[in-house]
């Protein structure tokens, strides 16, 4: 895999497993593998991971220090790329939180941790609240999610 603290870009979702995906994912430092995400409820990756760049983790329990999988970016720092939906709305179907980062945003709001607390409604696509447009139907502030500036912060629910 990509070792502690290294990223992985997805190249290839297949959803050919009874609860999950497989994942093709290339790490930083050239190695590709492929990894199942809540295939038979079986995880081989510790967590998958602009301007923006949206990030995901898969398990609940993410220790500090360690990679994210890019699932989203765009501009010159980060390169573009794009997971899919599908891709996306899986693996944050699994702990419901993503990280957001932006270099070019202001100071407030270049790193954001976003959680989720209520189920998603079945045609919700996270995904495309993210990317595309973000609305409160489904998506309230408070309610149905939460913003935080650290990950133990939104796992703690406190700001």
């Amino acid at each position: 895999d990509g070792g502690r603290g290294n990223e992985g870009t997805i190249l290839v979702v297949s959803s050919s497993c009874t609860g999950g995906s497989w994942w093709r994912v290339r790490w930083s430092n050239g190695h590709t593998n492929s990894y199942r995400i809540g295939c038979s409820g079986a995880f081989d990756l510790l967590y998958p991971s602009c301007s923006p760049m949206a990030t995901v983790a898969p398990t609940a329990q993410v220790p500090a220090g360690t990679g994210w999988i890019k699932m989203i970016s765009k501009g010159s720092v980060y390169g573009s790329y794009d997971s899919g939906a599908a891709a996306f709305d899986s693996a944050f179907a699994i702990n419901q939180i993503f990280k957001r980062v932006c270099t070019d945003c202001i100071s407030t709001h270049r790193l954001i941790y976003y959680r989720r607390f209520t189920s998603m409604p079945t045609s919700f696509s996270m995904y495309a609240y993210a990317y595309y447009n973000w609305m409160s139907t489904n998506n309230v502030l408070g309610h149905d999610f939460g913003l935080y500036s650290t990950f133990s912060d939104a796992m703690a629910d406190r700001n």
